[in-house]
């Protein structure tokens, strides 16, 4: 069943009519947001090696990150302003699709029922569900401070049902929809980022080219897509250079940071535009 489920996400991946998904007119319902969760692996990858390998499905979906750990030591600072600038930036992104209002962070993640939905031992919790996606265990994700991780992956598999049995991602999109009674919001979001880097003939020594990916869904009160992306949809390069320590991505360099900070903001411009050409 796994490897189902890599081969079609991997399908969507390749797919020429991968992008952003809608669904309308319920869509026009929405009013209020809230952003349950913003992730994304702590492991930057060369995105070359990703797709000669035939392995850019895996790191989509999250990567275990021993073997960076030397480098995930020094990333502190420079992925809490990485990863804080995407929840940020998708917060200024949904308020500007039709105008609708995005509750701040800090009344998500204070809400009790939100806490409930992450509590990993409670009976309302989701990991153990997201345990059965994805191996959240061998992995190290980066979120704003007070977010939990919710990956893509455990949201959106792409999984078919048998029988009219439900899936796992349909069963924790029913539990993260029911959260929007307490939040008082119309539907919540989930979204995950991916980053890269690229270097080539045009790019100096020691250095490289940023590329992000991000995934977001909307999810209403009853657990249904309002709006989607493929994984991978799209590969936004940035215009500036990170720089790179031994072939990884050095993160205590501003320059570094700041070029995933201004990628970030242009991959969010390519999903705002998509979107907005569905709704």
């Amino acid at each position: 069943m796994k490897k189902a489920i890599a081969l079609c996400s991997l399908a969507f991946l390749l797919c020429s009519c991968a992008g952003v998904h809608v669904q309308k007119p319920e869509v026009n319902d929405v009013k209020k947001v809230a952003i349950l969760s913003v992730s994304a692996s702590e492991d930057i990858k060369k995105l070359e090696d990703e797709e000669e390998s035939g392995s850019l499905k895996d790191a989509l979906v999250g990567v275990a990150t021993s073997a960076a750990e030397d480098n995930v030591k020094q990333l502190s600072k420079g992925r809490e302003k990485i990863i804080t600038h995407g929840a940020d930036a998708l917060a200024e992104t949904l308020a500007g699709l039709d105008g609708w209002t995005v509750v701040p962070a800090e009344e998500v993640t204070g809400n009790a029922d939100v806490q409930k939905f992450f509590n990993p031992t409670g009976a309302e919790g989701v990991m153990s569900k997201i345990a059965r996606l994805v191996p959240v265990n061998g992995w190290r994700y980066m979120t704003p401070q007070g977010m939990h991780e919710l990956p893509y992956e455990a949201v959106v598999s792409g999984e078919t049902a048998l029988f009219g049995a439900k899936t796992d991602d349909q069963e924790v999109r029913e539990k993260a929809g029911k959260l929007c009674e307490s939040l008082n919001v119309d539907a919540v979001a989930v979204a995950e980022y991916y980053f890269f880097y690229e270097d080539g003939l045009l790019t100096l020594a020691n250095t490289a080219k940023p590329v992000v990916m991000v995934d977001v869904v909307l999810i209403d009160k009853k657990g249904n897509k309002l709006l989607f992306t493929d994984h991978g949809w799209t590969q936004v390069k940035g215009n500036g250079s990170v720089m790179l320590v031994d072939k990884y991505v050095d993160l205590q360099s501003d320059t570094s940071v700041d070029a995933y900070v201004n990628t970030i903001d242009k991959a969010m411009s390519e999903f705002k535009k998509a979107a907005k050409k569905k709704m």
